[in-house]
């Protein structure tokens, strides 16, 4: 079956979509990963169990329920995880992926192929930059006065109005707002700030900065929120930065300084293609020309 004989044949049974999730070869036709497939594999809710008498229903070989032809059901859809897909609870690719590792029958080949290269690129394509408006300004306020987010901040002796050493946060009180907001906001190709946006959900999830310091040169920063850590983020939006600096702001080289302690920090700049310029006081100094940008 291809996707939509497999879409009509699947509303014909009359299921409640809530009551099932779709499973392997019907989960990966639908996401357009595969072209066709054989049979519906489904996962069933208790509700669907009951109105189907599922358990008095012959069992195929691989021990599935089997209410209808090339139709085999598992009694477990309580706790499985799923995405929507095309209106239908489809089984999470990781999932999928995790399964057809264990098996790796000749058949799954392709399907681990497939889905290695789908979710490699959904991983580099999650965040977006968003300039925010003035009104938007409050989500910055909230993670500059964020222990956790402004940990790396906590200790030193900046000459900042707000800045609290014990904490490492800044205040940004709202009298502050409009200011700020005209001195980094609409000033390319001088300076350029924006949020870090999920795709997906809209969610902010930290903020990136850039701005000249001589004729073709630009300093930059980057803050992922605490809360959102941990999940490749940084990269990515580091990435969208420097794409936006040497692409659109013109810069011939982009630097960033930090503490030489921040080994994660360390290792994303240089897997976007920083190297390391000198190191002096315990402060790590980075750079990225546009003819080094150009070869990644």
């Amino acid at each position: 079956m291809k996707k939509q004989e497999f879409i009509e044949k699947l509303n014909n049974f009359g299921f409640p979509k809530t009551e099932f999730v779709i499973l392997s070869g019907g989960s990966l036709l639908l996401r357009g990963l595969r072209e066709e497939t054989a049979d519906f594999d489904l996962s069933a809710s208790e509700e669907l169990v009951k109105s189907l008498d599922l358990k008095n229903c012959r069992k195929d070989e691989a021990g599935c329920y089997v209410p209808f032809e090339d139709v085999q059901m598992k009694p477990d859809m309580e706790g499985r995880a799923f995405d929507i897909i095309e209106g239908f609870q489809c089984q999470t690719l990781e999932d999928i992926l995790a399964l057809k590792r264990r098996l790796m029958r000749p058949k799954d080949i392709k399907d681990i192929e497939a889905i290695e290269n789908f979710l490699k690129h959904r991983e580099m394509n999650r965040l977006e930059l968003h300039v925010p408006t003035i009104e938007e300004l409050d989500y910055r306020q909230k993670i500059m006065s964020d222990p956790e987010t402004m940990s790396y901040n906590k200790g030193y002796d900046l000459n900042l109005d707000g800045y609290h050493k014990d904490t490492g946060c800044i205040d940004f009180p709202e009298s502050e707002w409009r200011d700020w907001y005209e001195y980094f906001v609409g000033c390319e190709p001088e300076r350029f700030y924006a949020y870090i946006r999920r795709k997906d959900e809209g969610a902010f999830i930290g903020e990136v900065n850039v701005h000249k310091v001589s004729d073709e040169d630009y300093d930059m920063g980057i803050l992922i929120e605490a809360k959102h850590r941990g999940r490749g983020y940084s990269k990515e939006a580091l990435d969208l930065l420097l794409k936006h600096a040497f692409e659109e702001m013109g810069a011939k080289a982009v630097h960033n300084v930090f503490e030489d302690e921040r080994d994660i920090a360390l290792k994303v700049h240089l897997d976007c293609g920083f190297r390391k310029v000198r190191r002096e006081n315990g402060i790590i100094h980075l750079m990225i020309t546009a003819e080094e940008y150009g070869e990644i």
